[in-house]
């Protein structure tokens, strides 16, 4: 089995290290996988703002590439984004391979009660179906931005810049006694520092282990 893990950055090496993680510790795994792979898609950064038929172009292109290239067959969608976008169509269009994708977890930080601010991108943001059932839920608040995550690309390490970002974008949110944030995007795990500077108290919830046990279950079948 050759896995791939995509994303349109350096967001999804949360997911990629993860996994490698639970490799280490269960390393009977290793028999089941040839070689493993991470596809950041600097190219075409960010997702967050294009259009539906835009993602299902652009990720039809990278999946070809990749088997031609590696012998991926497996492949691993570390991004909301692609995941709400495009991941039914590339199961049409390549059923021969397998596809696993992320959703914000909304639906665990909800059930953990307080109000809950979903950060994710414009396009998960009108294109998921898992958001669009919780956008009229009662404390539940939505903040999509276009190309925050190709901003965290190009300077995840200067603190200052991404501190600047959250006291622009979060202070809507400071009147708000916000107890939950969903990471619905997987850049923003860069942000959780910077998030608490400005939203004290807050629980993060997002979907990488949930993504990390999946694939698992798929290798030991």
């Amino acid at each position: 089995m050759k896995i791939c893990f995509i994303d349109s950055g350096i967001g999804g090496l949360s997911v990629y290290i993860t996994f490698i993680d639970k490799l280490v510790q269960n390393l009977n795994l290793n028999n089941k996988i040839d070689h493993i792979y991470y596809f950041a898609d600097f190219e075409n950064s960010p997702y967050g703002n294009k259009t539906k038929a835009e993602l299902v172009e652009i990720m039809n292109k990278n999946i070809l590439n990749l088997h031609k290239k590696y012998g991926c067959v497996m492949f691993v969608l570390a991004c909301n984004t692609a995941t709400a976008c495009t991941i039914t169509k590339l199961r049409e269009r390549f059923p021969n391979f397998i596809f696993i994708g992320i959703e914000p977890a909304v639906k665990t930080a909800v059930q953990a009660g307080g109000n809950t601010l979903v950060m994710c991108t414009t396009a998960t943001y009108f294109y998921s179906k898992l958001l669009k059932s919780y956008k009229n839920a009662k404390g539940v608040y939505f903040l999509p931005l276009s190309t925050l995550a190709n901003k965290i690309d190009i300077k995840f390490e200067d603190d200052e810049y991404i501190n600047g970002l959250m006291k622009k974008y979060l202070k809507n949110f400071k009147d708000i006694k916000i107890n939950n944030v969903v990471l619905g995007c997987t850049h923003y795990a860069f942000l959780k520092n910077a998030i608490k500077k400005e939203i004290n108290d807050v629980k993060f919830y997002d979907s990488t282990k949930g993504v990390v046990k999946r694939i698992i279950n798929l290798l030991n079948t």
